[in-house]
């Protein structure tokens, strides 16, 4: 069987990469943009769940395979670290910390960014997307994974070429490609300074206009985050936003009892600014499509809409695809090929999760 996936994100390579660890000997990535001008280049990145509910089973999927490669693959960009997660007001601890576990929940917070301010503390993957996508890319390639540089305008186009069989993964180019309406840029800014301070926990506190404030240490180079900005198609920095990412990165820092906060960002590495491809059904932020369509020429799976959780649903989303196509095609031994491929023993956490439900429904919206 010939599959073509759309799409060469993160939610394009690893559904590759899964589609491969299933069996399918035939795999091709049809992309527009390479590496590193896709907006998953441009992400974070902490694992942050923004839906526990609708999402859960993606979640878990997710969570084992990037703690399966911090603990097995030490050149993937991928790591296990703290979180200071601080929530407005009375808000509760979010339902994801107890698919996660070991959350610590602050008694107080003696300098809070703000009076009512209350948090928790979790160990959760952390990864470097300098590293991590093009480690991704290169394992498809060792798996065997083509790449075709081509805009793809129809599913029409994919079919002529002999593929039996389409994984959609168009991110905000399925609002074209499926006439989804529901897709909607959401702009992120942020900002890549030196890590010389020597930071290696992630913070993150909730702002009052909406936007989170993110501190997000690498062994290079720190995220500063960041801004949600829903229908801004302009994929570009503005100095105003940067300086208030800045300033706010700086006061959270000072406020985690950080004496030397002054000092962040006072060189600049680079502007980043990346259109997330969220999906919006009443009000929900995250209506991951994750479903089969059976079209005259052929499967389509669609699997796009992740907004701000692309590389946390990544890994429980690409599974669920390669579950999907093989209840669907009902293929047999002698289309499959094994599972783990010399040189990337990764156990089962890439080939195999639970399907999770394919219509979202609204929930809590916390960012990690």
């Amino acid at each position: 069987m010939k599959i073509g996936v759309i799409g060469t994100g993160v939610i394009g390579l690893s559904s590759a990469v899964a589609l491969r660890r299933r069996g399918f000997t035939d795999v091709t990535v049809y992309f527009r943009d390479d590496l590193p001008a896709t907006t998953s280049s441009r992400a974070g990145a902490v694992f942050t769940p923004f839906d526990a509910g609708s999402h859960a089973e993606w979640i878990a999927g997710s969570l084992r395979a990037f703690r399966e490669m911090a603990r097995t693959q030490p050149h993937s960009g991928v790591c296990i670290g703290t979180a200071h997660e601080y929530l407005p007001g009375d808000a509760p601890i979010p339902a994801w910390t107890g698919i996660v576990g070991g959350v610590h929940v602050w008694e107080h917070a003696a300098t809070p960014p703000s009076p009512t301010a209350h948090g928790f503390d979790i160990d959760v993957p952390m990864m470097d997307m300098r590293v991590y996508l093009a480690w991704l890319k290169t394992l498809a390639l060792e798996l065997g994974v083509r790449f075709v540089q081509r805009d793809i305008g129809s599913f029409d186009e994919v079919f002529a070429s002999g593929t039996d069989a389409i994984v959609n993964c168009a991110g905000l180019g399925a609002r074209e490609l499926c006439l989804d309406r529901a897709m909607r840029p959401m702009r992120g800014q942020l900002l890549h300074v030196p890590n010389a301070l020597g930071l290696t926990d992630a913070i993150a506190a909730p702002e009052a206009d909406g936007d989170v404030t993110y501190v997000y240490p690498f062994p290079d180079y720190i995220v500063l985050g960041g801004t949600y900005e829903l229908d801004e198609s302009r994929c570009e920095t503005d100095d105003a936003s940067l300086a208030r990412i800045l300033l706010r990165s700086r006061r959270l820092l000072s406020a985690h009892t950080n004496r030397n906060a002054d000092a962040l960002g006072e060189t600049i590495l680079r502007r980043v600014a990346g259109l997330r491809p969220t999906r919006v059904i009443n009000g929900c932020h995250e209506c991951v499509r994750l479903e089969l369509e059976r079209s005259p020429a052929g499967p389509i799976i669609h699997n796009y809409g992740h907004g701000r959780a692309g590389v946390t649903l990544s890994w429980g989303c690409a599974n669920a695809v390669a579950k999907l196509l093989h209840a669907e095609t009902d293929a047999n031994a002698a289309l499959r090929e094994p599972r783990v491929s010399a040189g990337h023993t990764l156990s089962d956490a890439y080939g195999t999760t639970s399907l999770g439900a394919i219509t979202p429904r609204p929930g809590p919206r916390v960012q990690g």
